[in-house]
């Protein structure tokens, strides 16, 4: 079975960097809209990425509690 290898720091900088772009690519695309038209969809915008802001953040947590948890069960294992 192949271990399937962690991403570098490059990897999430990349992703950060793509993401980013995204964003300013969906503002730009909002700016052109008439001005209620713009606000509305700005307003949705940032909803959307606080609430995919808000999954991360969580997941993070979750994730970050497994390897700690993972990490102690192998300290004890090597014990």
């Amino acid at each position: 079975m192949r271990e399937q290898s962690l991403p570098t720091t490059a990897d999430i900088s990349q992703f950060g960097l793509q993401a980013f772009n995204e964003e300013l690519d969906k503002m730009y695309e909002d700016i052109q809209l008439p001005e209620d038209q713009a606000w509305a969809a700005m307003t949705n915008d940032l909803r959307k990425a606080k609430e995919t802001r808000n999954f991360f953040s969580k997941e993070n947590q979750q994730l970050k509690r497994k390897l700690q948890a993972l990490e102690q069960e192998n300290e004890e294992y090597a014990s």
